[in-house]
């Protein structure tokens, strides 16, 4: 198929490609929260999609060469260093001032143009646009992949892999404008291939954004909106099976909290949960689950912990808590917390059991007059 293509059409299709990828990103950028990075993709399709126009005119030859040389050179020269700046910027989720500097090469380029006209040699004019078209399209994969263990989605492989490709094609092609010989492909073919890759690029940031709202969607479906920890319902649907032997299941309940609410109101009640939830989250390892029960209660679950390793965690937890004050508007909250815990001792019976376990050795904890940890290694077969 790209074998049967002349220059021109393959002009009309670029430009095509461009005007569809500007509309769509203009549309998400309506829809997805004024994303900077949809700006920069606006931008940068469109000065390419201009830069298509003007080569096309000057295939006809409707305007002097000069001004169609110098003019689709600085469109693709800009235009893809928007695109990557929206890559990047899409990839890594901000926009900084500092991004801009980005154009300090391509405009140098342009400036040199200027002077020397080297534009007007086409081998110059078509390796030095593909060249800054291959980094921009292995700049952008790279970041991908960089920012994938922030934000592990499928489609972001996708991007990095298209733009992988749409990198080594242009790469290629921009050699093989000053060395014919090592062209692997014909232009119009590498050009052919990149339209084609341009639109599977706009439709994974389709899917991206997508993932993204997904995600989104799930985190706040699955998190205590107040602490930031998981919900209840979270909890129970990652540990629906049966417990493992030596797992241990800690419920927490903070002492005398309707004291709090009442005496420093409800807000600053809520800033002492908030403290609390990161206290305790700082006292637990990279596997172990907390959760919010409900209320002032928290509940967490220490895969392989042991009776010992758990009675440790539970009076670390319980210090943190009580070490210091927690300030709220500078009043000094003095916060404490009972805790009752139960270290599953065979591979029998539910989590629900091992709950209610704990729940018992929390009540004794509160009986024996608060501040305090009582643990007991339960077999749940009995």
């Amino acid at each position: 198929m790209p074998n049967e293509l002349d220059l021109a059409t393959v002009l009309l299709l670029q430009k095509t490609a461009y005007i569809v990828g500007a509309a769509t990103f203009v549309y998400l950028w309506f829809t997805s929260s004024h994303l900077p990075a949809l700006i920069y993709l606006t931008l940068g399709f469109l000065l390419m999609a201009f830069g298509s126009t003007l080569a096309g005119m000057g295939e006809w030859a409707s305007i002097p060469q000069s001004i169609w040389q110098m003019g689709s050179l600085v469109c693709g020269l800009w235009g893809y260093t928007f695109i990557w700046l929206g890559f990047r910027t899409l990839s890594k989720r901000g926009a900084s001032a500092r991004d801009l500097l980005a154009f300090t090469p391509t405009t140098l380029l342009i400036v040199i143009a200027m002077m020397t006209h080297f534009e007007q040699v086409n081998a110059y004019r078509a390796a030095t646009f593909n060249l800054v078209a291959a980094m921009a399209f292995l700049a952008s994969a790279v970041q991908f992949m960089i920012d994938y263990k922030d934000e592990p989605l499928r489609s972001r492989y996708m991007i990095a892999a298209v733009s992988g490709i749409a990198g080594l094609l242009c790469l290629n092609a921009a050699v093989g404008f000053l060395n014919p010989q090592l062209f692997i492909l014909d232009p119009l073919t590498v050009f052919y291939y990149v339209i084609v890759l341009n639109f599977i690029l706009v439709v994974f940031t389709v899917v991206l954004l997508s993932d993204r709202a997904h995600t989104s969607l799930q985190r706040q479906a699955h998190t205590d909106h107040l602490t930031g920890v998981s919900n209840r319902r979270s909890f129970f649907m990652q540990f629906a099976g049966t417990p493992a032997t030596e797992d241990a299941l800690l419920l927490l309940d903070l002492d005398h909290f309707k004291r709090v609410n009442d005496r420093f109101g409800h807000v600053a009640g809520d800033v002492v949960l908030q403290v609390i939830a990161l206290r305790i989250k700082s006292c637990l390892r990279p596997d172990d689950v907390l959760a919010r029960y409900g209320g002032e209660e928290f509940i967490a679950l220490l895969p392989r912990a042991g009776l010992q390793e758990a009675n440790i965690m539970c009076e670390r937890i319980r210090h943190a808590i009580c070490h210091e004050p927690v300030i709220v508007r500078d009043q000094q909250i003095h916060v404490s917390a009972s805790i009752g815990a139960a270290v599953a001792s065979d591979a029998d019976g539910t989590l629900q059991q091992l709950i209610n376990a704990a729940d018992q050795k929390l009540y004794q904890a509160k009986e024996k007059g608060r501040n305090r940890v009582e643990l007991v290694c339960t077999d749940r077969a009995a």
